[in-house]
């Protein structure tokens, strides 16, 4: 599930239990972690703006890209930009560490990794990189079961995408009873075939 407050919580009410077997699933904490560095990066660059011109112009996608996917060019300038040392390099390293994290082979193992990736992460004082370490310190239990369980909601995501996208092509039918059966219809594995 989400890592929101409120999903969690509407399980533990519903879920006596629910704290042992809640999944985080890696996309809602990756983005978590790539919006945190994004904020970051924007507030570094209109304070550098000043000081040493355009250096983070158009970096975004530097930043939010895998290194594996980056072009040669990309990763020249990627690697010129990190010399700088720059707070956003700090920020980007934490995300960084999440994605070694999913490749643990169980939640004990997971968890130490983070446990000695974490200490050597440089402690910041910007606000938004605070705000995900607290989340994920909180989270950490349900974040790690992931490499235990290997378990992801992309499934009842992409069914809730197609949903929204036929309630969008019905004109957001205010009949629930045809809504019901669009949605039937669509996502339904119904034998439409007449014998």
């Amino acid at each position: 599930m989400d890592v929101s407050p409120a999903y969690v919580n509407t399980s533990k009410q519903v879920i006596p239990f629910a704290e042992e077997i809640i999944v985080h699933d890696p996309f809602h904490v990756m983005k978590l972690a790539n919006e945190d560095l994004d904020k970051v990066c924007k507030q570094e660059h209109r304070r550098l703006l000043d000081q040493v011109g355009n250096t983070l112009s158009r970096s975004k996608y530097l930043w939010l890209t895998g290194m594996e996917n980056h072009t040669e060019s990309q990763t020249a300038r990627f690697e010129s930009i990190c010399t700088l040392k720059l707070e956003t390099g700090r920020v980007w390293s934490y995300k960084e560490l999440f994605r070694g994290l999913w490749k643990q082979p169980d939640s004990r193992t997971a968890r130490s990794f983070f446990q000695e990736r974490n200490r050597s992460v440089i402690p910041t004082k910007l606000e938004p990189r605070k705000k995900l370490a607290r989340t994920i310190k909180l989270r950490i239990a349900n974040i790690v079961t992931f490499c235990t369980h290997g378990i992801t909601n992309g499934a009842a995501e992409g069914i809730n995408s197609m949903i929204m996208s036929i309630n969008r092509r019905a004109g957001e039918s205010r009949n629930r009873k045809n809504s019901r059966k669009a949605i039937f219809f669509y996502c339904g594995s119904r034998d439409l075939y007449p014998r």
